[in-house]
């Protein structure tokens, strides 16, 4: 055990000792036994008790080795770094911090998210609406693929129930009609992989298997899906029950690697809600929208309709024409497939009817 007088002649204990008591550092378990610094299962506070140091005289000596290591490493050759921005994973990103906004009713993740979809309209789309896949060092390259498509198609409808910015709602439209366009078979149904107006290969694939990340196939069925029950459409509704159907008989196959697929069936076919708020305006929507977000409802969409937003709402969803305020308190419908319930306007009627 090293102890406050290694202090004297910093870095000169054994490199064994230096890698167990402060790097977490035991036997290698990658390439050539090699390992990977492990901080997890102990604090600089019980190194520094351990080595019978005071706290800050352990983090001096960790900072004169740091500098040392540091300047033998800048002698070699810097690793590559991949620094590219993709308009996939940032959709991805985008529905991670929105759905993380409602669920930790915290709105600086929505923020986050809304700042990046910004950037991707600005960055990422070209001047005629086509999206693009890859932004870095300003410029923007390669025509989007359907996973670019359905994963910010994604992302704008959790950043949409999260802000209930119609906007959002009206972009995720936008793109679908695009992707639909662009990658839909219209001879089997599904997404082709890449566009219709790309450089035609051999083959146009269609992914489908959901590994660390969703297939773009299974993403879209889930978002036609929500789309179809936020708005009505009936084109939408047909068009998500062909994309369920030109893969079910790969799925029925080995059902444990289509995961996100089967969300889109079970949302597709079992119990859904379609939860309406409609209100004067957001301030007095506030408590209803905060009464929905407490209950775990993973096969529900849910929308917000003021009078400010009515207008350009209903461009959407014709169906919510006769959802009006009732003497213009907030007013909640739960429809379950489209039919609906009498109207509530209390927080103890909206939660007898979540419950």
């Amino acid at each position: 055990m090293w102890n406050a007088k290694s202090l004297a002649a910093a870095c000169t204990i054994s490199r064994t000792e230096f890698l167990q008591n402060v790097c977490g550092m035991r036997s290698g378990n990658f390439e050539h036994h090699k390992s990977i610094p492990n901080l997890v299962d102990k604090s600089l506070e019980q190194s520094a008790q351990e080595a019978g140091m005071e706290l800050d005289e352990l983090k001096q000596f960790i900072e004169k080795c740091r500098v040392k290591l540091f300047e033998v490493r800048e002698k070699r050759m810097h690793p590559h770094k991949d620094d590219k921005i993709l308009t996939a994973w940032n959709g991805l990103m985008i529905a991670a911090l929105a759905r993380g906004s409602v669920v930790l009713g915290d709105g600086k993740y929505a923020e986050a998210a809304a700042r990046a979809v910004e950037f991707v309209k600005n960055k990422l789309l070209r001047e005629d609406g086509r999206l693009l896949a890859r932004y870095r060092d300003g410029e923007s390259a390669f025509l989007g693929y359907l996973d670019d498509y359905a994963f910010l198609i994604w992302g704008l409808l959790e950043l949409y129930e999260a802000t209930f910015e119609t906007d959002y709602l009206m972009y995720a439209m936008n793109l679908q009609e695009q992707q639909f366009t662009l990658f839909w078979d219209k001879e089997d149904g599904g997404f082709y992989f890449y566009g219709s107006d790309a450089e035609q290969l051999l083959t146009r694939p269609k992914e489908l298997y959901d590994g660390a990340i969703p297939s773009g196939n299974s993403v879209a069925a889930m978002n036609l899906v929500r789309l179809a029950r936020l708005t009505g459409n009936d084109d939408i509704i047909r068009l998500a029950s062909e994309q369920v159907s030109a893969f079910a008989g790969d799925v029925a196959l080995y059902p444990q690697v289509h995961a996100h697929f089967m969300m889109a069936v079970q949302f597709l076919f079992g119990p859904t809600q379609e939860i309406v708020i409609v209100a004067p305006n957001r301030a007095a929507a506030q408590e209803m929208v905060q009464e929905v977000r407490k209950h775990f409802m993973p096969n529900a969409v849910v929308s917000l309709v003021t009078d400010e937003t009515r207008e350009k709402f209903l461009l959407l969803a014709p169906m919510l024409t006769d959802k009006t305020a009732q003497d213009g308190k907030a007013t909640v419908y739960v429809c379950e497939n489209f039919a609906c319930q009498a109207p509530v306007t209390t927080v103890e009627e909206l939660r007898q009817r979540l419950t």
